[in-house]
């Protein structure tokens, strides 16, 4: 089994310890805003300019991700 230590300093390294903890619960939050973006986007009878403007938020969200290696299809 391969395993993968990660050290921080405290009290120096708090803050990175904090996102690096609760990482998972960046994606979800990320992915739960996607999903309601796509979900806006597909069920509602929105004019052309707000599907428009949502399309480009979801768009944006996915290009940053990508931008950082990060995956919020896996």
């Amino acid at each position: 089994m391969v395993k993968h230590v990660i050290e921080f300093t405290l009290p120096e390294d708090e803050e990175a310890l904090y996102h690096a903890k609760h990482g998972a619960l960046y994606r979800e939050v990320l992915r739960a805003v996607d999903e309601h973006l796509r979900t806006q986007i597909k069920y509602h009878n929105f004019r052309k300019t707000t599907i428009t403007a949502l399309q480009s938020v979801r768009e944006t969200l996915y290009a940053e991700c990508q931008e950082r290696d990060l995956h919020l299809d896996d």
